[in-house]
């Protein structure tokens, strides 16, 4: 009967690998599209066309791909259309930004996630350089600051409330991401430069951000905080458990540990076929042995905004 062959694991796994290969070509067939839009473009329509490309994709990544769970393929167009040019880069993560801190109808944690979006493709792009990400720091402290000074003005707002205050919380956990992962690389000058940040000021404030951190990140950015006599944080932890402040129902959530952009290699195995196919049409790539599709080595020498 039709059921029973439904029903047959050898049926059920020949739909699955089915459904995987549709799914591996029409992403392969989005690279090669982003690709020819986006990459070596010169005419004024050519980068027009490329802008608004990256507009849609943008678009259809925070207001679509940030609500789904497990997804984990389709989040790397974002990487891979950034490294096209800076230009494209910086915009999506002013509309990731955008998207986050407007007043708009998604959810807290669906706009939680772009902020947490924008944090991971600051760590794991390797086009774009330490002294950009040092600056991305800066901002995010300054509006960090800002805010609880505005908040400040009115006792009512002031209080810790995650609803309310979930953004800053999202900003200040990505900061305490970006410093946990990329502190190997501080040196003498960005650990003074971290430093006049004034950390102690955020945490000591009402809004209390310790509070609504992830265990993962926050036992980390304490051990590093401590090391680089960044900001003394035990004493604000321990106030947290002596009240019991009961934030498990907040960061137990899966959205609250959304980077999306980890290595991901299947990933990296579409990138590396279309590189490929791309050197074989274009005989001035031959014999090139850099890898500028690979997600972790992609470079642009003429933007400021990426490394050599």
């Amino acid at each position: 009967s039709d059921n029973s062959k439904e029903n047959c694991p050898e049926s059920r796994e020949k739909e699955e690998n089915h459904i995987r290969l549709i799914f591996d070509n029409s992403f392969e067939l989005t690279l090669r599209y982003i690709y020819q839009t986006c990459f070596s473009i010169n005419t004024d329509q050519e980068i027009s066309n490329s802008e608004k490309l990256a507009t849609n994709l943008t678009d259809a990544f925070c207001n679509l791909l940030l609500r789904v769970d497990a997804c984990v393929e389709l989040p790397f167009i974002i990487p891979f259309l950034c490294s096209a040019s800076e230009v494209i880069c910086e915009n999506v993560i002013e509309s990731f930004w955008s998207f986050a801190i407007e007043i708009n109808e998604a959810d807290i944690f669906i706009r939680r996630r772009a902020i947490f979006a924008i944090a991971s493709l600051l760590q794991e792009s390797k086009f774009i350089c330490f002294e950009q990400i040092v600056l991305f720091l800066e901002k995010w402290t300054k509006w960090a600051h800002n805010y609880i000074n505005e908040k400040s003005k009115n006792p009512e707002e002031a209080k810790a409330n995650f609803y309310k205050h979930g953004i800053f919380y999202a900003v200040f956990q990505s900061i305490m991401y970006l410093i946990v992962c990329k502190h190997t690389d501080f040196d003498t000058r960005t650990i003074k430069t971290i430093r006049l940040f004034n950390f102690q000021k955020l945490i000591s404030s009402t809004l209390n951000p310790l509070a609504f951190c992830p265990p993962q990140v926050l036992q980390q950015f304490v051990e590093v905080a401590r090391h680089h006599q960044i900001v003394l944080c035990s004493m604000i932890i321990e106030r947290n458990k002596r009240l019991s402040l009961d934030t498990d129902r907040y960061i137990s959530k899966k959205s609250e540990y959304y980077y999306p952009f980890q290595r991901m290699p299947k990933f990296i195995a579409h990138a590396n076929n279309l590189e490929r196919e791309f050197k074989k049409d274009d005989s001035s790539t031959q014999g090139e042995s850099s890898n500028i599709f690979d997600y972790y080595t992609f470079i642009n020498s003429n933007s400021k905004l990426y490394c050599d």
